[in-house]
């Protein structure tokens, strides 16, 4: 090879020296920086995913708060529906000892009680009827007087209701007006003046 190349290339290199090296420096200078900005980068994201940790955290216990909370009324509601069942079935139970004592006062105040039924002790009717004692609704039948409610079977014909309102007006237990007597059929007269005496001959003719 030749001296004068071999020279270039020493000059050259000679000059190049600096130049790396200045290189170097600036490598070493970029690591450095690249260090830096990666431990920064590093605490950053052990900063930011701590932030992370604690939101979800306050945030999983306030979803468990809500939760709770929710419950904690449901129960509550429980309860209460509880107690308005208790309170309603108390006022049914009331209401329904209110209905059977205004149901007892009416009766004794519209009715009488005789031979087991009821009968009015005013009446506009003109027929005659029986109520039932239980139900107080009318009893009916051709013959038989039962209650179309409960079966309840009066223990007589209805034949005999003309006689039973006859009694309870004379003992004064109902009233009726004249026209409604009068529409009642009269009882048998037993009298002895209306006993039909029997003639002599008939007298003779019994005693032969």
């Amino acid at each position: 090879m030749e001296s004068w190349v071999i020279s270039f290339l020493s000059t050259s290199l000679v000059a190049l020296i600096p130049y790396i090296l200045s290189l170097h420096k600036e490598i070493a200078r970029l690591k450095t920086i690249i260090s830096g900005h990666q431990g920064n980068l590093e605490f950053a994201l052990q900063q930011k995913t701590l932030e992370l940790e604690a939101i979800h955290l306050s945030k999983k216990l306030e979803l468990e708060a809500t939760i709770s909370g929710l419950q904690e009324k449901v129960n509550l509601a429980g309860a209460e529906q509880e107690r308005l069942k208790a309170a309603l079935a108390e006022l049914v139970k009331a209401n329904g000892e209110l209905v059977e004592q205004v149901n007892e006062q009416t009766v004794r105040h519209e009715f009488v009680e005789e031979a087991g039924v009821l009968f009015r002790k005013s009446s506009d009717e003109h027929t005659e009827c029986v109520y039932c004692p239980k139900c107080h609704v009318a009893l009916h039948g051709s013959g038989e007087l039962s209650c179309s409610i409960c079966s309840f079977v009066a223990p007589f014909p209805k034949g005999d209701i003309d006689r039973l309102v006859r009694h309870l007006v004379t003992s004064g237990k109902i009233s009726r007006t004249k026209e409604q007597l009068a529409n009642l059929p009269k009882p048998p007269d037993y009298t002895i003046a209306s006993i039909q005496r029997p003639s002599r001959l008939n007298l003779d003719a019994f005693l032969r």
